[in-house]
């Protein structure tokens, strides 16, 4: 039976995994969201009984696994779900998710993620377009902007779709990025900005573009090094802005104006929480307990031991990259630990696929191979 199972293709046990948790994430995230609400925990399911398979695949038909390898996991495991009081929290289904990835590299990941997202959001717009949903739309406090949702239940989760989709096509293209490529994602700035008006992906995709313009400049030590030194500022910065904030800085104020009260939440959070080894598991009861920075919310809500697996694990991950000459992936990874600043997002699969590298650290021994 396992040498029949040994026929089956690791990239089709992938796809079945991340197409089922993508699509069914992207609809619970748009105005059709009743339409399928009642079958959420239906879903849930599907995707515990899916990702064990994968699991059990990677330990009994691809063998990924051996003695010393399995012990670490359970260990791991262990800390997890400490740190997220159980295994229904979503990071703790998170490091289940990565435990199933089979051994496929991360071209084929990118090209399942840019397939899936495309063929899953598009419907959504056709549907707006056609009158049979919503078009919610937010008027940015302070101005006369309106910010369009096109079919979701806010612009910013339209914003993070079309840039998960931008960063599977710079991997994709990277070695034979050309003009087509900058008008391509010029233009998708252009619709996130003056449409969605979500200032994180659009600065992103700023930063994107400049990257993909200059790479040929870029040196592959010094992208190492620059992503290394974002693993201690990013969170540098994060909880620097959020003290300058609670005492009042002029500084600190203005920047939690521009970020529409992050820095604010953050500053509640920490006054009422104190920093815990294995975190205060949160429950969020009311807005100002929503923490909209990776960082923050990995050390309040999760706790110091998820905040250092974390951070490890990025570094462990962008060593592996740089040693394997992947400086698309290295690229990616910067946009992801910028993106934690002001967003939750790093963590979310379906939205920050470069997450899934993860699984080089696990059981994906084939991630950097070459097509």
């Amino acid at each position: 039976m396992i040498k029949s199972l040994q026929k089956i293709k690791p990239i089709y046990i992938f796809f079945i995994i991340y197409a089922v948790g993508a699509v069914f994430s992207i609809y619970f995230s748009s105005v059709y969201i009743f339409d399928i609400y009642k079958y959420l925990d239906e879903q849930k399911m599907l995707m515990n009984i899916l990702c064990a398979a994968g699991i059990l695949f990677n330990i009994f038909v691809y063998k990924t696994y051996n003695i010393k390898k399995f012990l670490l996991h359970l260990v791991i495991t262990a800390l997890i779900l400490l740190s997220t009081s159980g295994y229904k929290s979503s990071m703790a289904f998170l490091w289940f998710l990565l435990l199933a990835v089979p051994p496929v590299n991360f071209t084929k990941i990118s090209k399942t993620v840019l397939a899936v997202t495309t063929a899953a959001i598009i419907p959504i717009l056709i549907m707006t377009a056609l009158g049979h949903g919503e078009i919610i739309s937010f008027l940015r406090p302070g101005t006369n902007l309106i910010r369009y949702s096109y079919g979701f239940l806010n612009p910013t989760l339209f914003a993070a779709y079309l840039f998960q989709i931008c960063m599977a096509h710079i991997y994709l293209r990277w070695k034979n990025w050309g003009s087509k490529d900058n008008i391509f994602t010029f233009s998708v700035l252009c619709l996130t900005f003056f449409f969605t008006n979500s200032r994180t992906s659009s600065l992103l995709l700023v930063i994107l573009l400049v990257i993909m313009n200059i790479k040929k400049y870029l040196n592959k030590d010094f992208l190492t090094y620059f992503a290394e030194s974002l693993l201690i500022l990013c969170p540098a910065l994060s909880v620097i802005m959020t003290k300058l904030y609670c005492i009042a800085n002029p500084l600190g104020l203005l920047i939690d104006d521009f970020l529409s009260y992050r820095l604010r939440n953050s500053c509640y959070c920490f006054a009422s929480f104190p920093l815990k080894f294995f975190g205060n598991h949160i429950k969020i009861t009311h807005d100002m307990m929503l923490i909209k920075n990776f960082y923050i919310n990995l050390l309040i809500n999760y706790g110091v031991c998820l905040f250092f697996i974390f951070i490890t694990a990025y570094a462990i991950l962008i060593k592996k990259a740089s040693k394997n000459n992947d400086m698309a992936l290295i690229s990616i990874l910067i946009l992801s630990l910028f993106q934690g600043i002001t967003e939750n997002l790093p963590a979310v699969y379906y939205l920050n696929f470069s997450i899934l590298a993860f699984s080089a650290l696990l059981n994906n021994y084939k991630l950097f191979e070459k097509d």
